[in-house]
């Protein structure tokens, strides 16, 4: 059997020794890991920060959309509302809404009543 061959077959034996070394938990009991692990809890304490922002993040994303879509939604409706106000603020159509009361629109303008200070005491 060529070099290559041996070198081959002795890293697949090494990566499946690291792989079961890793499912086992054994990796765990080695003096290196052991020595740094306030470090790996560190990481792990951070990573999961990392994730939970990551999620928190999202969720505020998609509240933001959300209230956009709201907010987008109801300016459609006010702009609606406005524009029917406007409609029914018309002189002609409140001529029309005030004849069906029997009233009539006026045709004389407005006469402004002044009356002298010394009979208003």
């Amino acid at each position: 059997m060529s070099k290559a061959g041996e070198t081959k077959k002795a890293k697949k034996r090494g990566l499946a020794k690291g792989l079961s070394s890793l499912l086992s938990g054994n990796f765990l009991t080695r003096s290196l890991v052991q020595a740094n692990m306030p470090f790996i809890f560190f990481l792990v304490v951070m990573m999961i920060c990392y994730i939970g922002y990551g999620y928190f993040a999202e969720k505020n994303a998609k509240d933001l959309v959300q209230a956009e879509t709201q907010l987008r939604e109801v300016k459609a409706a006010n702009l609606s509302i406005n524009a029917r106000l406007e409609k029914l603020k018309q002189q002609s159509q409140v001529a029309r809404s005030i004849s069906d009361l029997g009233l009539k629109e006026s045709t004389d303008p407005p006469k402004v009543i002044r009356i002298p200070k010394s009979e208003e005491e």
